[in-house]
């Protein structure tokens, strides 16, 4: 929200156009951020592969930017359609590798960081 000074100065529709804008380069500069995996992250993603492998109909997707949110999901497992194509009444799993980086360090016990909670947050919206 804007301070009250500057609520205060400028008009109801400038100010809301200023907030659709701060909105939209917000979101940009989310989606242009850098996106890097682990060597955790990698170990999964070949076990699930190999695993996958006897699953013809599972799709697996990696660091798929979710539409809504904006965020990358580590794996998107996604069934598909006898076909190939992408079925309308797809399933879909997000799988997220959540390795020490994601939890506090020193903590008795594992204790999720703030930004491991709210992206499962918005993941689950």
């Amino acid at each position: 929200e804007f301070d009250p000074a500057i609520r205060a100065s400028l008009p109801a529709e400038r100010l809301s156009r200023v907030r659709e804008e701060l909105a939209g380069e917000a979101k940009r500069a989310f989606l242009d951020a850098p996106v890097t995996g682990s060597r955790l992250q990698d170990s999964v993603a070949g076990a699930m592969r190999q695993y996958l492998g006897s699953f013809p109909g599972i799709e697996m997707l990696e660091e798929f930017r979710d539409p809504r949110s904006a965020y990358s999901i580590d794996f998107l497992l996604r069934r598909r359609g006898e076909s190939g194509q992408e079925d309308e009444t797809e399933s879909r799993w997000a799988v997220e590798v959540d390795g020490p980086a994601h939890y506090f360090k020193g903590v008795a016990r594992r204790t999720p960081t703030g930004n491991t909670l709210l992206k499962r947050k918005h993941l689950a919206m």
